[in-house]
């Protein structure tokens, strides 16, 4: 739905085109939403869709939003997301081969090569502290025993709702504002088969389905032909009420049936395909928009203190993109050696 062609295709009435089109090309972007910016940041968008139909608000409740629900999101972050196509196919979101986590590798191996020994994994750090003289102690744990280093400085890239557990001396109004961030769970459901099930990103555009979208992160056996083995990818945008939900093992497995179900349905065949499912819970993993959230809570997130300096895309945007991490961290990095 995120093209002309798109829109023209959609498999519903022509009244609700018509509102995807007045909604997109006239009425949003005629919104002065900087000079609105206060007053719209109190309202929950639900209030800016509800002159709509109801297949409209449907469809846009459902799809066409990077928040779980219209209710819980301010009416200014989703103007601006709308202007901005944050959520547009062609926003720059892409499915990277072998994903963060072999990025992650390759930094590290890059940081190994260049300063052998600097770089500690598998390690936990639980408390990150100044000392008398203003330099920071990290206590973490390995191989069985605590450890405390000293350091001139610090980056922590935790989210908000890990830093405020581990930093021990954040100033209060810093930790408030950090503790006033609302976040949705966000499930994604690995189904594994042996055998070619979808050999292409989908993205469901059938209303009351569990299933946001449909993945296919297949890197691992491209080049093997037709043939080749597949996983399905399915992620569901959880409310706030819910957030808790994934740690509940029997939800969990009930709700990934009830995703498997859906897969069969569009895609016969798939249940006596699929071989294994891993459900990777991400929970609180993203940030809820809400309304004041933009104006009073917002722009006291990521103020560094002492000698720690924070790194995390969820101070640059609330829902949180790849662009932004690496915005994040070369700005710590060179707050710190701005420090040095």
């Amino acid at each position: 739905p995120y093209s002309l062609c798109g829109l023209l295709r959609m498999p519903i009435p022509w009244r609700v085109k018509r509102d995807i089109a007045r909604f997109y090309l006239w009425d949003v972007p005629g919104i002065e939403v900087e000079a609105r910016k206060d007053e719209l940041d109190r309202i929950p968008a639900s209030e800016l869709i509800a002159k709509y139909s109801p297949e409209f608000r449907a469809w846009y409740e459902k799809l066409a939003k990077p928040y779980p629900r219209t209710a819980d999101a301010s009416a200014y972050y989703a103007i601006k997301s709308a202007q901005e196509q944050d959520y547009a196919g062609d926003a720059g979101i892409a499915s990277l081969p072998g994903g963060l986590g072999l990025i992650n590798h390759r930094l590290a191996q890059e940081i190994e090569a260049t300063d052998p020994g600097r770089m500690l994994t598998n390690a936990f750090a639980y408390r990150v502290r100044h000392d008398s003289e203003g330099r920071v102690l990290v206590s973490y744990w390995h191989g069985g025993r605590a450890f405390t280093v000293r350091a001139r400085a610090a980056i922590i890239n935790a989210e908000a709702n890990i830093a405020t557990r581990i930093l021990e001396d954040i100033p209060a109004q810093l930790k408030s504002a950090m503790e006033a961030m609302r976040r949705f769970s966000y499930p994604t459901f690995h189904f594994c088969s042996r055998e070619p099930i979808y050999q292409r990103g989908y993205r469901v555009g059938v209303m009351d389905s569990t299933i946001q979208a449909v993945t296919v992160p297949d890197w691992f056996s491209r080049d093997r032909g037709p043939e080749r083995s597949n996983i399905l990818s399915c992620f569901n945008k959880m409310s706030l009420e819910d957030v808790e939900m994934v740690r509940d093992r029997e939800a969990m497995v009930k709700m990934s049936c009830q995703v498997l179900g859906e897969l069969d349905l569009r895609f016969p065949g798939t249940v006596q395909k699929v071989e294994a499912v891993h459900v990777f819970l991400r929970s609180r993993n993203y940030c809820t928009p809400y309304p004041g959230y933009i104006t009073e809570v917002f722009p006291k997130l990521g103020k560094p203190y002492g000698r720690i300096f924070f790194a995390n895309a969820e101070y640059l945007n609330p829902v949180t993109h790849f662009p932004e991490a690496v915005e994040a961290g070369t700005e710590a990095a060179r707050q710190v050696r701005k420090l040095l």
